[in-house]
């Protein structure tokens, strides 16, 4: 008899197990954050991770864009641990610049905002924990709101560490939220 109850409580124990692994897996899978993409010929030979939040809205986004109404804030953010080095070479002002030409900047809204952060890898952080993740030179990050929603997240890695790669950054994310 006591031999049947710890039966039955074991198989109790191992099924809750399973359950609740099935229940875990589920979780993180319906919560996952963003994904790797590839969908589109300048992703292949980079990192994208993009997110779309509001699929009714990305029209909306894309009218914007195509109209040139739009307001862009860039953020830089400099390596910490490290020397920063990017920034020697890159100019705000002028990535700024390259954003609102690529993207065709006519006038400003109050609909649209598109919040951009330039991003040095800092590769002596050391939360670093390989040697891919010290491979990149930094990260654009683009967040798309409408009417202070965010739409659409995209964040593509760009590989030199004098910038000179990041107008082509700049231009596969125009194509990337254009092409949804």
């Amino acid at each position: 008899m006591i031999q049947d109850n710890l039966k039955k409580i074991l198989f109790s124990i191992i099924g809750l197990g399973v359950v609740l692994i099935i229940a875990n897996s589920i979780y993180q899978q319906i919560n996952k954050k963003v994904a790797k993409s590839s969908r589109i010929d300048c992703h292949k030979n980079v990192t994208v991770f993009e997110r779309v939040y509001n699929t009714e809205e990305i029209k909306n986004v894309q009218k914007n864009i195509e109209n040139g109404s739009f307001d862009i804030v860039l953020k830089t953010e400099p390596s910490k641990y490290m020397q920063s080095q990017l920034f020697n070479y890159v100019d705000s002002n002028i990535i700024n610049q390259y954003i609102n030409d690529s993207f065709g900047f006519k006038s400003s809204s109050d609909e649209l905002k598109i919040n951009v952060l330039l991003y040095e890898n800092d590769k002596l952080d050391p939360g670093k924990k390989n040697d891919e993740a010290k491979a990149y030179a930094g990260y654009l990050m683009f967040d798309f709101y409408l009417n202070n929603t965010m739409i659409y997240k995209i964040q593509i890695d760009f590989m030199d560490m004098q910038g000179r790669d990041i107008g082509r950054t700049i231009d596969c994310i125009k194509q990337s939220v254009l092409s949804i």
